[in-house]
């Protein structure tokens, strides 16, 4: 589940990115949306790297315990 913050910051980013309307906020504003949503980003895509070390490192370990009992 995601936050609040994020779900506001998805939600205006991507009515910017289709070409909406801003819904009044100051150019100011969008930009630092868009400052935002490239942090969340990048958060995420940390996280995904992290997961995908761990995925990788179970299943190093799971061969080498399966080729004990093989």
């Amino acid at each position: 589940m995601i936050g609040r913050k994020t779900a506001a910051v998805l939600g205006l980013s991507a009515c910017i990115m289709m070409g909406g309307s801003s819904a009044g906020y100051a150019n100011t504003d969008v930009e630092a949306l868009r400052l935002e949503l490239q942090s969340l980003k990048n958060d995420y895509q940390m996280k995904i790297t992290e997961l995908q070390t761990q995925i990788d490192l179970l299943a190093k370990q799971n061969d080498a315990q399966m080729k004990k009992m093989g």
